[in-house]
């Protein structure tokens, strides 16, 4: 499999990203759907607070599915639904 340093060096520093992160957010007029997956919510240490910290409209949600990295993968039809749920409330 392909990588490149860049998303390697993703990996190596997850919570020197989480600090760059510290301030910042979603702007609060836009909701957003996190999709994370539970192993890396139990796996890194912040990981779901700080997802919930960049979105604090009211319509933004969080779901953790089953699995690790590559959801898209091996969640495909899960994650299909999961944004068909989301996308009629943002009408």
């Amino acid at each position: 499999m392909y990588r490149n340093m860049t998303l390697l060096d993703k990996y190596k520093c997850p919570n020197e990203n989480f600090e760059m992160l510290d301030n910042k957010s979603y702007p609060l007029h836009i909701p957003v759907l996190f999709i994370l997956s539970n192993r890396r919510s139990r796996g890194i240490k912040g990981w779901y607070d700080q997802h919930k910290k960049l979105s604090e409209n009211p319509g933004s949600e969080i779901i953790t599915l089953k699995g690790g990295k590559n959801l898209h993968l091996r969640q495909l039809e899960r994650l299909a639904e999961e944004i068909k749920n989301f996308l009629p409330g943002l009408g």
